[in-house]
């Protein structure tokens, strides 16, 4: 409350400040001018014309002083009703007299008044300008108990009094001299200000005069001399009539040079890394959103900086959308500045807490830095508002912070209030006029590139790649990009804009070609049938759309359509006689049949028939073209009797699938248009017919043709319709349904049709309600009855039958992966849900039920091959892998192995002070034991410290013992140990430099790096800090001597980030105490990465390619402790080394095969290392295993990984001697904290026994949950049943058996 009442406080303080004015004249300069004219009139009473004129009500406001208005200045006579800018009605006459009137949640009630003795030519009477206008024009309008500020955008001198008063409740007194002229200018700059965000131009007097008077409907009159229009930047758009992005830019732009878009810095001074404070933008509706408390008009501010690879990075929800997305920020910041790359030091330096002016009254606006301990420069924005139920809110609500206590973000503000300079605040516009110009210009142009690295394409699985504003061809100076603009604009559509494009048709395969009588197609050459349903729309006419929509026929005949002939009349009335006529298909003849395919089974076991797509009228034989259709045969009263999957499974499919217009009707319309009279004329024509069969049916009888009604059903209307079947004679009636697919129907029975726009509907109402839809089909057939009683009504259970059916043939199809990371995401999502029977709260076992789940194998269970016998694979250390612990051979993937040192260096870092066990800082004895155990030769001594049994808070007591480790292991050891001592050494003299104190502090710069060095042995990894083979190339290069690019730069805070960090404290390079170090990093990350024990009978390809670097990292330390420079054969020698080093150690880093010149690979090597890439043992790619192969059963029956380039590719072997016949880890310590080492059965049995002997029995028939992968986008990409607990076999089964190398090198 105390925080309350300081901002409070503060802010009537700061706006109460008064100062005389300054106003803008026309040419754009400033000019003192006195605060209030010398006979100003004081306020008081209202005068008695002013009693007549307006209402009492209104008076009563006015006298209050709600309206910001001078009450002397309202004469009606000599006063313009409507402002001078905007044009909205401030005066509206009234029957009791008038009253003053202002837009719906407008926060500024008011407006000043011209000055009557300054009238320009033109303006006949006293011009009022809305406060409104004032704000958006001029600068923020602030309004205290008895004070109206004005501040200028861009003067630095003091606030401008307009209005004020003597105290609260009394009517406002003008004391602004609004001169004619400065209405003048402003009506310019609103002008100006409007076209520049792309709005069109107000009409001149003339042009107004011109075309006023027309009739209705008429055409306007064009001025005799119409000048041609200019192309603009920001009038940019694609095909569809919508603002591209580079379009959307510019707009921002020029909102930040009519003051309605900022651009706030709030980085680090006279600094590269820039960081700034922008307004929100909706680019959905290309317009920017005010600075508010969030919610669907207004937005907090986003921050905009130059991030560490070089590259622009924005927190908005579309520069996030995927890696390297544009947004108008990004373009913008490009716009107005070269690229720049950032460091980790700048980007953390800046203003804690900053202020942003809001000018809605009783508002703050604060940015807090939101996490001190990351080198983001992110602000968390933070808001106050005094008249809110809760006046404090942060934003962070949606990624963490508390929704009911004051979160960091907000005690941070509060206690920055408290003091003095706690505060930045940022106001003013950064840019001037003339780098705004160039910066439109250069949108125009096109010349900042922002580099789009979309995913795969979910349909084709293709990789894409836009580019946003390429530079235009040369010698065009004056036309913006249009290649890649179209192109970003193309596929970002529907990702974030949600636009529909006109998609083509897609040739022989797309479905209009499969239906020619429908789509066109038919020779119009030939004689019309007796039906004339062979006639075109063009022949036949336009014809008048009927009224009705539901159930009735179309109206009769009309001028301009053709009269009917007497053989369509005399069809008509026999079918209308026998609505059941059936005989024999006569488009069938018996030569035909017999060279027809025979009936098939379909892979789920359904009788299918080849069916005929050339029947073109029903009226006429057949000829049976080449087909390769077939349809599925089903009983009559069969349900959901379409089986075909739809074109349009989700409502975006839309924009892939072409809406062509139905050729076959008089007035064409397209699908997606098709009402219940098109239908009705349809089947009228006999269009809506199942496929012709082109064999005999299954039971060796003859199909027969079959006309029958049936209606077609929508939520808004239905349809009484003839559709046609095929039947056979035997007693099973064998059917050939009718398919509407192709008419955007959904075919339930033969007697019940519905619309998919209407299935859609009712799947959508469920996903966003979360209940059933009854509620919603009730309610639309009883507003159905209230139009029309006669109407015919589907029944709810049908419709609830239909829909269902409808979505279960849709599910077939939605196998589509993210539009935005493609099949093959660069950050993939895993994670174990475990409890997923517990929704109702109840403490029961969680997971999912089934009686036989204990005797299953579980998903992550060594493949079986057909004898039953698992896959198994031996590992050996040093050979297979290099381990991480001191039992075994080989190379160690850690830097500092003895655990006790680990845990004194993760100590003496202080990156986690609050943890209990690390966060200690360490005793003067306690670290001069780790400098003197690092630089021991002797690694099996052992130096361990208890705490003093007689003195709990004295120094530990120092313990000594030895362990045994291998002798081919204590060369490595010392080595490693020596490094590490070289690197605390020098950064003992680096601490003690700063702080002369013992034992010394570690610096920040080097806390993060030393803490993941001595982090446990169970969380860590030490070849985790260099993450990727392109980041072992440039730590290659800092090591043979070179210093880092900005490129360089850039891969580091890809891939390797903490060095990154460490290196933008030093500058190009490491220092040299870290260089020893820094070799052991870059080998057994190099050999912890796959390359162990690639030579099969000799050292091999990697040892013989590390050789090179082993011998350049020696010379350099001898040429840096000799003190003198080397010799020209000293020189000679290391650049041999060196181009042998970079020769083959950049097929290493890669895993890249060698050419044979450089290091040729044995048949027996070759094979090892494909096989270490996943490939066949000839390099090629591995294939999907069969759904059928023993080594796919239990992932076939626990998992579901449906999407293209998942599929099972090869066996998971038992890792021999780690794992037991189950996959499960024979050493406790090895699969740590996640593993339970008990089957399902165990599990349960084992809890149960705590527990009664009743639950025993449920516990046993329940699972323990499912295990997901997923995109950051949240799209689901495939899971698997967890019969045991969760625990790291469980992705690495899927990415080890599913995925390929390449995948992951694209990851």
């Amino acid at each position: 409350m105390r925080a309350q009442n300081v901002v409070q406080s503060e802010y009537r303080a700061q706006n109460c400040r008064s100062a005389s004015a300054c106003t803008s004249t026309a040419d754009g300069g400033r000019e003192q001018v006195p605060l209030a004219p010398a006979s100003a009139p004081a306020a008081g009473t209202p005068s008695a014309a002013l009693l007549q004129a307006f209402h009492p009500a209104t008076l009563k406001a006015i006298s209050r002083g709600d309206f910001v208005v001078d009450p002397k200045l309202l004469s009606l006579d000599s006063l313009a009703s409507k402002c001078a800018l905007c044009k909205q009605s401030l005066i509206r006459p009234n029957a009791n007299g008038c009253e003053l009137d202002f837009r719906k949640g407008q926060e500024l009630k008011g407006f000043a008044v011209s000055d009557p003795s300054s009238r320009v030519k033109g303006q006949r009477k006293e011009q009022p300008v809305c406060l409104e206008c004032v704000k958006n024009l001029i600068g923020p309008v602030s309004t205290t108990s008895t004070a109206a500020t004005v501040v200028r955008r861009g003067w630095v001198g003091p606030a401008e009094v307009w209005f004020e008063r003597t105290a609260v409740a009394e009517p406002w007194r003008q004391v602004k001299v609004l001169l004619g002229e400065d209405v003048v200018a402003l009506q310019a700059k609103g002008e100006e200000a409007r076209l520049a965000i792309g709005g069109r131009r107000a009409s001149t007097a003339a042009e107004a005069a011109l075309n006023r008077g027309r009739k209705v409907g008429e055409a306007a009159r064009k001025p005799l001399a119409a000048s041609p229009p200019c192309a603009s930047s920001t009038d940019a758009r694609d095909a569809e009539g919508r603002l591209t992005i580079a379009a959307q830019a510019a707009k921002f732009l020029a909102g930040i040079k009519a003051g309605q878009c900022v651009f706030y810095s709030i980085g680090e001074e006279d600094s590269t890394s820039s960081v700034y404070l922008a307004t929100t933008w909706d680019h959905n509706a290309a317009r920017p959103k005010p600075l508010g408390r969030p919610s669907k008009a207004r937005a907090l501010l986003e921050t905009v900086y130059w991030d560490t690879s070089g590259a622009a990075s924005c927190t908005c929800d579309r520069g996030r959308l995927f890696f390297g997305a544009p947004c108008v920020h990004k373009l913008a910041l490009q716009a107005l500045e070269g690229p720049r790359q950032a460091s980790h030091i700048s980007l953390q330096r800046g203003a804690r807490v900053v202020e942003a002016p809001c000018s809605k009254p009783g508002e703050r606006v604060f940015g807090v830095y939101w996490n001190a301990a990351s080198p983001s420069p992110h602000r968390t924005m933070v808001h106050f508002g005094a008249s809110e139920q809760f006046p404090w809110y942060c934003e962070g609500r949606q990624s963490g912070c508390s929704k009911t206590t004051d979160c960091s973000h907000i005690l941070e503000a509060k206690r920055a209030l408290q003091r003095p300079d706690g505060i930045h605040r940022v106001s003013g516009c950064l840019f001037s006029e003339a780098q705004l110009e160039r910066a439109l210009v250069s949108v125009y142009r096109g010349e900042g590139d922002v580099q789009v690295e979309a995913g795969e394409a979910a349909a084709r699985g293709a990789h894409e790649r836009c580019a946003a504003g390429a530079q235009g061809p040369a010698g065009d100076q004056g036309s913006p990009s249009v290649d890649a603009s179209a192109e970003l604009e193309a596929y970002l559509l529907e990702l974030v804009i949600g636009g529909h494009h006109e998609a083509t048709c897609k040739g022989e395969i797309c479905f209009c070609k499969q239906h020619p009588r429908l789509f066109g197609g038919i020779d119009l050459g030939g004689e019309a049938c007796a039906s004339r349903c062979c006639s075109s729309a063009s022949a036949s006419g336009k014809r008048a759309r009927s009224e009705q929509v539901d159930g009735g026929e179309a109206g009769g005949a009309r001028g301009g359509v053709k009269r009917r002939s007497k053989a369509f009349w005399a069809a008509r009335e026999r079918d209308a006689a026998e609505p059941m006529v059936a005989d024999g298909a006569r488009s069938c003849k018996d030569s035909e049949v017999e060279g027809c395919s025979g009936v098939g089974v379909g892979r789920r076991g359904e009788v299918m028939v080849p069916v005929c797509t050339s029947c073109a009228c029903p009226s006429r034989p057949c000829t049976h073209g080449a087909s390769g259709r077939v349809a599925v045969v089903l009983p009559m009263e069969a349900e959901a009797v379409q089986v075909e999957i739809p074109k349009l499974v989700r409502p975006v499919d839309s924009w892939d699938v072409h809406d062509p217009e139905v050729t076959l009707l008089r007035q064409p319309v397209k699908v997606s248009e098709l009402v219940a009279r098109d239908f009705a004329e349809l089947s009228t024509m006999e269009c809506l017919s199942a496929p012709c069969p082109r064999a005999p049916p299954r039971c060796k009888t003859k199909w027969i043709r079959l006309w029958q009604s049936a209606h077609i059903y929508s939520l808004q209307w239905s349809q009484e319709v003839k559709v046609r079947i095929f039947c056979c004679t035997c007693p099973e009636k064998h059917t050939v349904h009718f398919n509407g697919e192709a008419l955007g129907l959904f075919a339930w029975t033969r007697a019940v049709i519905v619309t998919q726009a209407s299935c859609q509907l009712l799947l959508r109402s469920i996903q966003e309600s979360g209940s059933a839809s009854n509620g919603f089909i009730s309610a639309c057939a009883e507003a159905r009855r209230q139009y029309k009683p006669s109407a015919v009504l589907l029944s709810e259970e049908t419709w609830r039958k239909a829909s269902l059916g409808f979505f279960r043939l849709c599910g077939r199809s939605i196998l589509e992966c993210c539009s935005i990371c493609g099949l093959h995401p660069k950050v993939l999502l895993c994670d174990g849900l475990a409890g997923l029977a517990c929704a109702d709260g109840g403490r029961q076992k969680g997971g999912l039920s089934g009686t036989s789940a204990a005797a299953v194998r579980p998903f992550t269970a060594p493949s079986q091959d057909s004898a039953g016998v698992n896959v198994e694979k031996t590992m050996e250390a040093g050979v297979n892998f290099c381990a991480a612990s001191l039992e075994g051979r080989g190379m160690k993937r850690r830097l500092v192995i003895q655990p006790e040192l680990r845990t004194l260096l993760a100590r003496f870092s202080g990156h986690h002070p609050r943890d209990p066990e690390l966060g200690k800082s360490l005793a003067p004895i306690e670290y001069q034991e780790l400098l003197v155990a690092l630089e021991r030769a002797d690694v099996e001594a052992v130096s361990d410290f208890v705490p003093d049994p007689d003195d709990a808070d004295a120094d530990p007591v120092l313990l000594h013992w030895r362990r045994r480790i291998l002798m081919e292991q204590t060369g490595q050891i010392r080595s490693k140990n020596q490094s590490m001592f070289e690197l605390l050494d020098g950064i003992e003299r680096e601490a003690l430099r700063e702080n002369p104190r013992w034992p010394p502090l570690c610096p920040g710069k080097w806390s993060e790096l030393l803490y993941g060095l001595g982090a446990p042995l169970s969380v860590s990894d030490d070849s985790n800090l260099i993450q990727h083979g392109r980041a072992l190339a440039v730590v290659r290069k800092l090591l043979l001597g070179g210093a880092a690019t900005g490129e360089d730069k850039a891969t580091l805070a890809e891939h390797a980030p903490v060095l990154r960090r460490l290196l933008d404290h030093y500058g190009d390079v490491f220092p040299d105490f870290f260089m020893p170090a820094l070799h052991h990093l870059y080998r057994l990350t190099l050999f912890g990465r796959g390359a162990c024990g690639l030579g099969v009978d000799r050292a091999g390809w990697a040892l013989s390619a590390i050789e090179g670097l082993d011998h350049c990292v020696s010379l350099a330390r001898d040429f840096r402790t000799q003190g003198v420079p080397p010799n020209a054969e000293q020189r000679e020698v290391f650049r041999f080394w060196e181009a042998r080093a970079n020769d083959l150690l950049a097929g290493v880093e890669s895993l890249t095969p060698p050419a044979p010149q450089q290091y040729p690979l044995s048949p027996a090597e070759l094979r090892l290392l494909n096989g270490r890439l996943g490939l066949e043992t000839d390099g090629s790619e591995a294939e999907a295993l069969p759904p059928d192969h023993p080594f796919c059963k239990e992932q076939r029956e626990l998992g579901c990984y449906p999407l293209p380039g998942w599929e099972q590719k090869r066996p998971l072997p038992q890792y021999r001697p780690f794992e037991d016949e189950l996959g499960r880890s024979v050493d406790r310590r090895e699969e740590h904290r996640c593993r339970s080492g008990l089957t399902v059965g165990e599990f349960d049995a084992e809890i149960a026994a705590k527990s009664s002997v009743k639950s025993a029995k449920r516990l046993r028939q329940h699972t323990k949950g499912g295990f997901v992968f997923c995109c950051p986008h949240r799209v689901i990409y495939g899971w698997h049943v967890m019969l045991r607990g969760e625990s790291p076999r469980d992705p690495f089964t899927v990415l080890y058996t599913r995925l390929t190398d390449e995948t992951f090198r694209r990851s």
